[in-house]
């Protein structure tokens, strides 16, 4: 990696929008397009919304936002030291929300899912949630290219980011998915790439299930 950011902010809706375009300008040195970015700034808006809405119900907390990019990639972490989640899986099926009273869509971790090359959750109840995203950018050097998006999936993609846009970025009505919450993890790379899962890993044919 050839750059690093270190954000931490305390869990308050009103920095959600600062965290989105700091990551945002973080990575415009490595050339996005402006869909591109738009899906970094969705996919971290609602990492940190869920940080905001889940991992810390009752009191502010730490949000910890780690970012590396080079050859045309960037990593992402968005860490915070929460409640955790009980149940990785069933939190990242699409429409699961432990909030069916605040009307939340359960859409945030498809939606992470759908913008980013790779995405992970690794969490563990009481200690919290760390959330890992790759984005690589069709116009940097990395030997990795995202695959070319149908007609029928960008539409998607744009339906998806206007629902999450009209819920309002780095609000806590942005939110979507289960509890967030996160231990700190070292890793051996580039942020976004743990060393060992503490849970488990979302496959990457979710993520291209989600773009259908």
């Amino acid at each position: 990696m050839n750059n690093r950011m270190t954000l931490e902010l305390p869990s308050l809706s009103e920095n959600g929008p600062f965290a989105r375009d700091a990551v945002a300008a973080f990575c415009a040195r490595l050339d996005p397009t402006l869909d591109e970015l738009s899906d970094v700034k969705t996919a971290v808006s609602e990492a940190v919304t869920n940080c905001i809405v889940h991992a810390y119900p009752n009191a502010p907390g730490t949000v910890r936002i780690e970012c590396a990019a080079g050859r045309g990639a960037l990593h992402i972490r968005v860490i915070d030291y929460g409640r955790g989640i009980a149940d990785v899986a069933r939190a990242l099926e699409p429409f699961y929300t432990t909030l069916e009273g605040e009307e939340r869509s359960g859409m945030g971790f498809t939606i992470m899912q759908a913008f980013m090359t790779n995405f992970s959750v690794h969490s563990e109840e009481g200690k919290g949630t760390t959330v890992c995203m790759r984005k690589v950018f069709a116009r940097g050097p990395a030997q990795e290219a995202p695959a070319a998006e149908s007609e029928a999936g960008g539409s998607k993609r744009a339906s998806m980011r206007q629902e999450a846009e009209s819920r309002g970025h780095g609000s806590p009505a942005a939110e979507s998915g289960a509890g967030s919450g996160a231990g700190d993890e070292k890793d051996a790379g580039a942020a976004g790439e743990p060393s060992s899962p503490t849970q488990t890993d979302a496959p990457r044919a979710r993520a291209a299930d989600a773009r259908r």
